[in-house]
């Protein structure tokens, strides 16, 4: 679903915009899963799920953040090639 939020929000170079979300959505992953190691290691179940909690209350702000911002419309055709 985000994948397909970036492309339409990209108002131009939406190749790019997608590569970036990729490139960061595979590091956040990689980033995330080595954070939730050590909490394991430390906190056990307990801190994992603070730590997956965390994650949640994070999505659901960014979530809601980005749902105020405005819808993009793009009609315009740039050098023979449409958007």
């Amino acid at each position: 679903m985000a994948s397909s939020w970036v492309s339409r929000r990209a108002q131009r170079e939406r190749a790019q915009a997608s590569s970036l979300y990729l490139f960061f959505y595979y590091i956040g992953s990689s980033v995330g899963g080595t954070i939730g190691g050590l909490f394991w290691g430390k906190y056990g179940w307990l801190g994992v799920a603070g730590f997956v909690g965390l994650f949640i209350v994070l999505g659901i702000v960014g979530t809601l953040t980005m749902s105020q911002i405005p819808n993009v419309q793009v009609t315009s055709e740039k050098e023979g090639y449409s958007t």
